[in-house]
C-alpha cells in the first residue's frame, strides 16, 4: 500500500478581534439651523424691510413727501399687513407656504402699481420716487425668492422649526 502523508491543515490565523463598532449618534443641530433657513432668512428680512418700507417715503419733490400712508391709509397699511403676516406665516406648518408666497406676489403687485403711478406723476411735477417704494418692490420680491428657496429646503430636510408643531 501506498503510503499517502497526510498534510496538517494550516488553520490561518484568527484575525484579531476589531473592537465593537460605534454608532455614531447624531448630535442635534443648534435651534438657529433649524429655524433660520436660507430662504426662511431672506423671506423674514424680506417681510420685515416691506413692513418698515411703508413708513419711508414713496415720492417726493422740494415741497411734498408721500409715504405709503398718503390719503386714507394708502396702500402703506396693506404692505405693513403684508410683511407682518408673511414674517408670522413663515412659522406656521398648518399653512402651506403657498399663503406666503401669495403675500409677496400681493405685495409685488401693489409695489409695482404704485411705482408705475408714482412715475408717472413724479415725472409730470419734477418730483422723484422714494426710497420706501423701491424698498417696497424689492422687499415683496425677497419675501417670493426667500419663500421659494423654502419650499425646496423643506422638501429636502426632515425637520424644520415651527411655532405650532409639538416639541
Amino acid at each position: 500500500m501506498k503510503k499517502t502523508s497526510k498534510k496538517k491543515a494550516i488553520k490561518p490565523k484568527s484575525a484579531p478581534k476589531s473592537a465593537p463598532k460605534t454608532v455614531k449618534k447624531s448630535t442635534p443641530k443648534p435651534i438657529h439651523e433649524e429655524i433660520f433657513t436660507v430662504g426662511r432668512s431672506i423671506a423674514l428680512v424680506s417681510a420685515i424691510i416691506l413692513a418698515i418700507s411703508a413708513f419711508l417715503p414713496w415720492g417726493y419733490t422740494d415741497y411734498v413727501l408721500v409715504t405709503g400712508f398718503a390719503g386714507k391709509g394708502g396702500d402703506g397699511l396693506i404692505t405693513v399687513a403684508i410683511g407682518i403676516l408673511a414674517f408670522v406665516l413663515l412659522f406656521i406648518k398648518r399653512l402651506h407656504l403657498w399663503v406666503s408666497l401669495i403675500l409677496g406676489l400681493i405685495g409685488l403687485g401693489i409695489g409695482a402699481v404704485d411705482f408705475y403711478n408714482m412715475s408717472l406723476a413724479v415725472t409730470k411735477i419734477a418730483g422723484a420716487i422714494g426710497s420706501g417704494l423701491y424698498l417696497t418692490v424689492f422687499a415683496s420680491a425677497g419675501i417670493v425668492l426667500g419663500t421659494i428657496v423654502e419650499f425646496f429646503e423643506e422638501r429636502k430636510k426632515k425637520h424644520l422649526f415651527y411655532l405650532d408643531e409639538d416639541l
